[in-house]
């Protein structure tokens, strides 16, 4: 399993303090059931798909006029219970992206969520 290291977030912020163009990406969890989902999975993956991009967003300058992309999942849209994991994080991360995207277009700042539908994909092909 792929631990986030919140440090390495803010590592990254520290190197690349001010971008033109943020693009905000991850790969998400095995495919689980609610109620095989431990407590440990929750966290991880609660760094990798939510709190980390959410203090890039709070603590990275992306110049004005610039573009923030969020590639998400259309699983924010179409719910599959053995993606709960990744609905959950990936729909809250969308959720604080909207909010924010008012306070960014202050400063032309534009701001897209990409929910891609199913590509034919190693993890694709493990779904279905």
């Amino acid at each position: 399993m792929l631990w986030i290291n919140i440090n390495n977030t803010r590592n990254f912020i520290k190197k690349h303090q001010k971008v033109d163009i943020l693009v905000l990406n991850t790969g998400g969890p095995k495919p689980k059931q609610f109620f095989n989902i431990t407590e440990k999975e929750w966290q991880m993956y609660h760094n990798q798909l939510f709190l980390g991009f959410c203090i890039i967003l709070k603590k990275l300058k992306i110049k004005n006029s610039g573009y923030i992309f969020a590639i998400t999942s259309d699983a924010i849209k179409t719910l599959n219970p053995d993606l709960i994991i990744s609905t959950s994080y990936r729909l809250a991360f969308s959720s604080v992206f909207k909010l924010v995207s008012k306070e960014f277009a202050k400063r032309d700042i534009c701001c897209v969520n990409i929910a891609p539908g199913a590509i034919n994909t190693d993890r694709v092909r493990q779904l279905d």
